[in-house]
């Protein structure tokens, strides 16, 4: 009754179940096959009639890792349980990853007889890991080329990444600008009478007002010359405690350009206005 159970439970199994002979090892067909689930099926095209008797290296192909495979192939000499990640192929060519897991088992006498191997998909796993990486990738090298500075701080005003533009703006001598306090860097513009919280504390605790808005700071560089800076601060979409992204943009020469033009423009008026003077004497 008991082993009727257990096979239930394997053929009904939703991860891919393998037992080979327990040898050959290093043999040119490898051990052979001696059963599969509905889940091995399902999962690698092969039928019991495709691959009983064969060995599981049908389900290798090029892109498999090869240290992954000497891993396995020295567990095995060793009788030992192992665990790897391989990309395999499917029966139509396809490649797919799985989590394989691999133990011996042995006879009543305590002789090895049989490998079994239980195997589950990742591929969608692998393929999301593959694109947070490829994104994360892509959103470094438009961080290092950036001219703009690029600041992300927590819930503490702590800063806990920087582009290379801001590192070259505020980074000090003493040390980078990561772990640095942001309110070191930006000053909170004040109240038309001179009064508000001056050099902020934490960045973060201007709450929602300041959030997908372009404001105008002062910041500090690392030689503590300061600079207008036009700032837009966005609340950054991750899981747990939350995090917070100022772009900033040295805006001096703006600044000089639209004083340069008010100049010339009273200049003009008052070159207007004087003309204006002497025509109507």
């Amino acid at each position: 009754e008991r082993l009727r159970l257990l096979e239930s439970v394997v053929v009904h199994a939703n991860d891919a179940v393998l037992i080979t002979a327990a040898e050959p090892v290093d043999g040119p067909d490898g051990p052979r096959v001696v059963y599969v689930n509905q889940a091995f099926t399902r999962m690698t095209g092969y039928a019991p009639e495709d691959i009983l008797g064969k060995t599981p290296r049908i389900l290798q192909g090029p892109t498999t890792d090869r240290a992954q495979l000497n891993k396995v192939r020295t567990a095995l000499k060793r009788w030992k349980p192992v665990r790897v990640e391989l990309e395999n192929r499917h029966k139509d060519g396809t490649e797919f990853w799985v989590d394989l897991s691999i133990v011996p088992v042995a006879d009543a006498t305590g002789w090895y007889t049989h490998w079994v191997s239980v195997q589950r998909d990742v591929t969608a796993a692998k393929r999301t890991e593959r694109q947070l990486r490829e994104a994360a990738a892509r959103k470094r090298a438009v961080l290092d080329a950036a001219l703009d500075c690029v600041i992300t701080f927590d819930q503490a005003g702590r800063v806990v990444e920087c582009n290379p533009a801001a590192e070259r703006a505020f980074g000090r001598p003493g040390g980078p600008v990561v772990g640095r306090d942001v309110a070191e860097l930006l000053v909170p513009p004040r109240a038309a009478d001179g009064r508000g919280p001056g050099p902020v504390e934490h960045l973060a605790t201007w709450g929602a007002p300041v959030l997908d808005r372009r404001i105008e700071l002062t910041a500090v560089r690392a030689d503590g010359a300061a600079f207008p800076a036009e700032v837009t601060v966005a609340a950054v979409a991750v899981a747990g405690p939350p995090l917070y992204t100022a772009y900033l943009r040295d805006i001096t020469e703006t600044r000089r350009a639209a004083h340069d033009l008010t100049q010339a423009k009273e200049a003009a008026e008052a070159a207007n206005r004087a003309k204006s003077v002497f025509l109507s004497r």
